[in-house]
C-alpha cells in the first residue's frame, strides 16, 4: 500500500486431503528502525474422516540497528 505498510498473503491447497493453509500478514513501520507485524495462520485438513481446523495469530516488534 505504502512504504509504511506491507501486506502479504500466501496459501496452499492440499488436493489429496481436501486441506487448506492460508497465511495473511501485515507489517507496519512505526519509525525508521522499528516495525510491528501481525501474522495469522489458518489450517484446515481432513484425514481419515477427521477434520482438523486451527487458527493462530501472533504479533512481533522488530528493532533494526
Amino acid at each position: 500500500l505504502t512504504p509504511l505498510i506491507n501486506v502479504s498473503l500466501s496459501g496452499i491447497y492440499y488436493i489429496d486431503y481436501e486441506g487448506l493453509f492460508i497465511n495473511p500478514g501485515f507489517i507496519f513501520s512505526l519509525s525508521d528502525n522499528i516495525d510491528f507485524s501481525i501474522q495469522a495462520q489458518y489450517f484446515n485438513l481432513s484425514i481419515n474422516d477427521n477434520r482438523v481446523n486451527t487458527t493462530i495469530v501472533f504479533g512481533a516488534i522488530k528493532w533494526s540497528f
